[in-house]
């Protein structure tokens, strides 16, 4: 039997996933409608919307608390749950752990941005986003102690299967005998990429469950690490800060205005994106995150095949890679329990298992102690009760045999007596 089970998380997710996919379609359509490679101004955009996401949502909280004592929207008490006796890391561990969460951040911007394999398709990496799930829950069970239950290890399985099912199909449908070497090479730095974004989300949750920092706060100097590595890599490059002023000098006023009003558009997705991305990441977690990146897929795979995208205008691969990425959904949301299987023990360890057995016992009536023992023997030991008063009885009749003169009424002796003698 299934339930499905929808919570209230999806709705940041949903969030989250909708401002990525407007951010990339304003993306398109700044490259479509200009012609112009905007990459390091795509990256600088980035940067300041992590700084200027973190720094307006932590300003937001502190503001709000003061006046309210309460965040309506945000919403975190971190401090309120400290335990006192848990050592938290030093300045110096915290430090290098936001420098390479941020370095992480980057690689991946940069990679995904710049130099993405060409040997594959671009849209590939969403068939095998769900090593991000394999790969977060294996870095919280052995880095973060997160326990792997049964349901999550059944879920990983299957979703690792499918994922080399992935490889496979990708293979058949689309690489040739002479380029098989490169593209399975190119595929492999793909799961790399993913990988990358993995061990930045985990580090984001470790500093926030293991040093109480405020995410936002993460999220802010994170981009301070990250503008002073875009400046390194400005300074290396030599033409980083020179394409607006070509936009500025090549088009018209009217479109150079367009422009500027679609990348602080890209610029207020940017935060937007960011912060709900911190947000989920860190308040339920990284393996709950990646999800939405392939939820979508089958939607993603009908869009691609009827415009002519991907799948090479062949159905059956499209047919395979529809299903497959149904059934990689499907397990995705086990493991985050939006679905849930009552079979072979795989729900027994979900939220709503436990918090039913809990509400079981914390209903379960009450047993007066002074009556525990006839209570548990009226319920439980019928049997035993009926034992235990046969043993009685017959005890009681091997004392009427055994009576002595002792525990005879002495007044029943004296009128006995006294009958016999007159």
């Amino acid at each position: 039997m299934l339930k499905v089970k929808l919570r209230r998380n999806l709705i940041y997710l949903f969030i989250y996933f909708i401002s990525t996919f407007i951010r990339d379609i304003v993306n398109m359509i700044i490259i479509i409608l200009f012609r112009v490679a905007l990459n390091y101004t795509f990256l600088y955009i980035m940067v300041l919307g992590e700084i200027f996401g973190g720094l307006s949502i932590y300003l937001y909280q502190c503001n709000s608390k003061k006046k309210q004592k309460a965040i309506k929207y945000f919403g975190i008490s971190l401090l309120s749950n400290i335990n006192n006796q848990r050592v938290k890391d030093s300045i110096f561990k915290k430090i290098v752990l936001l420098f390479f969460a941020a370095f992480f951040d980057i690689f991946q911007f940069y990679f995904g941005l710049i130099y993405f394999p060409v040997y594959i398709s671009r849209n590939v990496y969403l068939r095998l986003a769900s090593i991000q799930t394999i790969a977060s829950s294996l870095i919280c069970a052995y880095a973060l102690r997160f326990k792997i239950k049964k349901h999550h290890k059944f879920s990983l399985t299957m979703l690792g299967i499918f994922l080399c099912l992935t490889f496979v199909i990708e293979s058949l449908f689309r690489a040739n005998i002479n380029t098989l070497g490169k593209f399975l090479i190119c595929h492999l730095i793909v799961c790399y990429y993913l990988i990358i974004d993995s061990f930045n989300n985990c580090i984001e949750k470790y500093l926030v469950d293991a040093n109480y920092m405020n995410p936002f706060k993460i999220l802010m100097f994170e981009g301070l690490f990250n503008a002073f590595i875009a400046l390194i890599i400005s300074l290396i490059k030599k033409n980083g800060f020179s394409e607006i002023i070509d936009c500025y000098n090549m088009l018209p006023t009217k479109k150079f205005i367009l422009l500027i009003f679609l990348l602080f558009l890209n610029f207020v997705l940017s935060m937007i994106v960011n912060s709900y991305k911190i947000y989920c990441n860190v308040i339920y977690s990284p393996m709950a995150r990646s999800l939405i990146n392939y939820l979508m897929n089958p939607l993603f795979n009908i869009y691609f095949f009827f415009s002519k995208i991907e799948f090479n205008s062949n159905i059956l691969y499209f047919i395979i890679s529809e299903i497959m990425s149904l059934i990689v959904d499907f397990f995705g949301c086990i493991y985050n329990e939006y679905i849930i299987i009552y079979c072979c023990g795989l729900e027994y360890e979900t939220k709503d298992a436990i918090a039913e057995r809990a509400f079981n016992f914390i209903n379960a009536p009450i047993i007066d102690s002074s009556d525990s023992d006839n209570n548990t023997y009226n319920i439980n030991n019928d049997d035993d009760n009926d034992e235990d008063d046969k043993i009685k009885e017959n005890e009681k009749e091997k004392d009427n045999d055994n009576i002595s003169l002792e525990d005879i009424d002495t007044n029943f002796l004296n009128v006995s007596f006294e009958n016999y003698i007159f």
